[in-house]
């Protein structure tokens, strides 16, 4: 993404760069959320979301590509440290 600006969309896909890279920030701290709660033995159903409405609704294609990169590296950091800390259902049991 150096020297870019995240505007280019590809014909064949629907957002354009920065979209996915906002996109992916969002399903690592949405998905983290889900699996948290399963890993702490909530029996609640990990529930479903619409990525297209998501990504409407926060503006996906109109974010700047430089603060879509800063939250996708504390996306990142936050995921990897989650998953280096959670003790898993065998570690608590």
């Amino acid at each position: 993404m150096a020297g870019q600006d995240g505007k280019r969309e590809h014909v064949d896909l629907e957002w354009n760069a920065t979209a996915y890279v906002v996109h992916v920030g969002d399903v690592l701290r949405i998905w983290a959320n889900r699996v948290s709660a399963a890993a702490l033995g909530s029996s609640d159903p990990i529930v479903p979301y619409n990525e297209g409405e998501l990504g409407v609704v926060r503006g996906y294609m109109e974010l700047p590509l430089a603060g879509a990169l800063w939250a996708l590296e504390r996306a990142v950091g936050d995921w990897l440290a989650w998953r280096r800390n959670w003790p898993t259902r065998s570690d608590s049991l």
